[in-house]
């Protein structure tokens, strides 16, 4: 499995270097917490890409992050699909966290600085409606057409744990429309405000 791509935000601008997440965030820390860099103890090794297969002591099982919950700032609910509908054009909404596989998303590195998140339950992707780059443009799933309307960065905050997801195409975010918190308020594209409603927290799931 491919690790995310997270990119950390520079002063003034939403272009910026890209960074990762240790695999030790992942599994040691709270669901979503990052680790501080801190200072490299000498011996201690290089940190490992999100995502990475580590090995089980004696021989267990490995363990890697196989798909994550994106958990609404402002809302507290999960990036979910409509219903789990395979088709094209399925909208995505907000709805409360319930483990359902149409709220889990792998987030695939594309090698690029993007990454495609891909819903578990249809192995489709999220998608910005007919590759539009106007506010209140709505996202669904889309089979896979490796165009850069399904491609996102994932933006940290300059504190904090939470992410915004950013479309290559429009360079607009991930809405909750109106900033809303009722189950199946729209997720939408637009403008970057630094608001709560236009902030995820990734949440490994199993």
């Amino acid at each position: 499995m491919s690790s995310p791509r997270l990119t950390a935000p520079r002063t003034g601008s939403s272009t910026t270097p890209t960074t990762r997440r240790t695999a030790a965030a992942a599994t040691n820390a709270r669901p979503g917490r990052r680790s501080s860099p801190g200072t490299p103890t000498a011996g201690a090794g290089t940190p490992v890409a999100l995502g990475t297969t580590l090995a089980g002591p004696s021989g267990e099982t490995a363990a890697t992050p196989t798909s994550y919950t994106l958990v609404n700032r402002n809302s507290g609910k999960c990036l979910d699909l409509s219903g789990g509908n395979t088709a094209d054009g399925t909208n995505v909404f907000q709805w409360t966290c319930n483990g359902g596989a149409n709220q889990k998303w792998k987030v695939e590195d594309l090698a690029d600085d993007t990454n495609r998140l891909v819903n578990v339950a249809t192995g489709k992707v999220l998608d910005t409606a007919d590759c539009s780059s106007a506010d209140g443009a709505d996202l669904r799933q889309w089979s896979w057409l490796n165009n850069k309307c399904q491609r996102y960065r994932l933006v940290y905050a300059a504190t904090g744990d939470y992410v915004r997801i950013v479309n290559e195409n429009s360079g607009k975010v991930a809405d909750v429309a109106n900033c809303g918190t009722a189950n199946g308020t729209d997720v939408r594209q637009w403008t970057w405000l630094n608001n709560n409603y236009q902030k995820g927290r990734l949440v490994p799931t199993t």
